[in-house]
């Protein structure tokens, strides 16, 4: 474990994240094809009806039992749907953005914290939604996802491949609250491959925050109260994807195609409630899986592809429920199993005159 306040200087190291983490053994979990068994509850918040929601990653934050989502603004609302208040905007003036890479919850600041894909941070208040900081930083390439932790600093993951021979960078990136690189933390060649419709790191209780890289076995890890620690090693025994599979870096695009189409599991997105973790990684030929395990004992089951819009894809838990965004617009039969339930046991349609809804569900093994 390591603490994340930044200080002085800049150094690259892995110090402190060898820490143990649980295993987590989804080998031994069962397929399943009906959910019925399995979910204790489940919560359905119809959004009010304005303003229109593009939900893009499908990306979720929970604080307060409120949720925030991202359109042309980041959008409150309250427990029951009800618009809260909106938060910055799409533009080119102060506090604006043209567009979002990734947002969380600076619980400590009272903030909502915004990284842009020219790697400004946007930090704004919870309170009234008024910008309070815009800061620059350093960072030349893409980057992926961004983490509060203490004293205002925060850290920025960047997956960006490295070419065959080079120097390992640090994949995240440490920021004191004055927007100055402090720190390089985990030097590996190993990639992160993000999927347009979910998020790089998804928000788990507690408001941590998750991320992992393409291959598996591999280590996801944690943003927890200013610190990272690995959270656990997913195994999916023979369907792993060997974690040489690219190599020491270099040309890693051109074996994307091939990729997808292999019968590994591989980029899994993970997180996780007090008891359940929820792992999605892509099999074969781009086909999603759903798995939810307690370390011990667990489930899975294969999205439908064949429905108008993407997977469904959990982004974020708290308090015993997992969270997505639901955007089926009159779909009223489906083979996935978790729209079915919903539909089926729920009856939960949505009509072309509706807002997206947020849905939970708290499973049971």
């Amino acid at each position: 474990m390591l603490s994340l306040a930044a200080g002085c200087g800049r150094n690259k190291s892995d110090a402190g994240l060898d820490a143990s983490a649980r295993a987590l053994d989804l080998s031994s979990c069962e397929q399943v094809t009906d959910l019925s068994d399995y979910i204790a509850d489940v919560k359905i918040v119809r959004l009010a009806p304005e303003p229109v929601i593009y939900s893009g990653s499908g990306k979720i934050l929970t604080y307060d039992g409120k949720f925030i989502v991202l359109s042309d603004s980041f959008v409150e609302y309250n427990a029951d749907g009800s618009l809260s208040k909106t938060i910055g905007r799409v533009g080119r003036g102060p506090g604006e953005f043209v567009a979002v890479t990734d947002f969380c919850i600076d619980d400590a600041a009272g903030q909502l914290v915004c990284l842009t894909p020219d790697n400004k941070v946007l930090r704004y208040s919870l309170a009234d939604g008024s910008l309070v900081k815009e800061l620059p930083t350093v960072l030349r390439m893409n980057t992926d996802a961004i983490f509060p932790l203490e004293n205002g600093a925060f850290a920025i993951f960047c997956s960006e491949p490295v070419q065959e021979g080079d120097a390992l960078p640090g994949k995240v990136k440490i920021f004191d609250a004055d927007g100055n690189l402090a720190e390089e933390l985990l030097p590996t060649a190993e990639v992160c491959i993000p999927m347009g419709f979910r998020p790089v790191s998804a928000q788990s209780c507690g408001n941590s925050y998750t991320f992992s890289f393409a291959a598996v076995p591999s280590t996801a890890y944690e943003v927890s109260g200013g610190k990272i620690t690995p959270l656990v090693d997913m195994d999916f025994g023979s369907r792993n994807l060997p974690s040489d599979y690219f190599g020491d870096g270099g040309d890693v695009w051109s074996k994307i195609g091939e990729l997808f189409e292999n019968d590994y599991f591989k980029c899994p997105s993970v997180c996780h409630t007090e008891d359940l973790y929820y792992v999605s990684p892509y099999g074969k030929d781009s086909s999603v899986w759903n798995f939810i395990s307690d370390g011990r004992k667990g489930i899975y089951w294969q999205s439908s592809s064949s429905d108008t819009q993407a997977p469904l894809s959990f982004s974020a838990a708290d308090d015993g429920y997992f969270y997505f965004a639901y955007t089926e617009y009159g779909l009223e039969q489906t083979q996935d199993p978790l729209k079915k339930y919903l539909i089926d046991e729920c009856g939960l349609v949505l009509g072309e005159d509706d807002n997206m809804a947020i849905v939970g569900v708290k499973f049971r093994l």
